[in-house]
């Protein structure tokens, strides 16, 4: 599986696959979240470290980006991405410490303080069936009793084979191949190749590689 995070991760590193990703499919399981432009994404370390009474310890992002819009040029929000092949409860909860980790470099280091969000992109073949926010995590109960405590936007899980096809196919980035390979591996169904021309060949066709391993290899199966 490292192959593949380090695949994903540098195709995710552009920026406009990114934005496209954030838009149509992180925005879709989280409306609340403002629509970016790739032109406002900027990279931030994805290697962090921070002084604990356990000694130093290193918090490392997938990915890290900072939006910073025309009219927050310093920055308006971080976002950090984590890639997932196989559900991990406890995953939802250490994006939270990874925030706070953040939080605390920023303000030691004389930066100002943004609000952080969690993306994970699930891209596993069976479908995520533990919680998909925090709010879910603590339980709908305890969520009901504090509401103003439990950050349901902070966290988004989205498991990208569980997504309508129609959503998938609003892609405008290479990713839309990923995801309709992630797609046709949970529905069952083969995967008949690109529709179009895709703008990062390479970059893209080593994450669907190493994803066949993941899926079944799909491009042999019989139906």
């Amino acid at each position: 599986m490292k192959d593949k995070d380090t695949t994903e991760r540098h195709i995710l590193e552009q920026p406009d696959i990114f934005a496209d990703v954030f838009n149509r499919l992180v925005r879709w399981c989280n409306p609340q979240l403002p629509e970016v432009r790739a032109s406002e994404l900027k990279h931030l370390p994805v290697h962090t470290f921070r002084d604990t009474a356990r000694g130093i310890r290193e918090l490392e992002r997938d990915l890290y980006m900072k939006w910073c819009p025309d009219w927050s040029p310093d920055g308006a929000l971080v976002i950090g991405n984590e890639n997932q092949t196989k559900e991990e409860r406890w995953t939802i909860g250490r994006l939270p410490n990874y925030a706070a980790g953040n939080l605390m470099r920023v303000l030691e280091d004389g930066g100002t303080a943004l609000p952080e969000i969690g993306v994970i992109l699930y891209f596993g073949q069976k479908k995520w069936k533990g919680p998909k926010t925090l709010r879910e995590l603590y339980g709908h109960r305890l969520a009901s009793l504090t509401p103003d405590l439990i950050g349901n936007d902070r966290v988004t899980v989205v498991d990208i084979g569980d997504l309508p096809w129609k959503v998938i196919e609003s892609l405008e980035s290479d990713f839309r191949e990923i995801a309709r390979l992630v797609k046709c591996c949970r529905s069952g169904i083969p995967y008949t190749g690109a529709k179009g021309r895709l703008k990062y060949f390479v970059a893209t066709a080593r994450v669907m590689a190493a994803m066949t391993t993941i899926c079944g290899n799909i491009f042999n199966r019989r139906y």
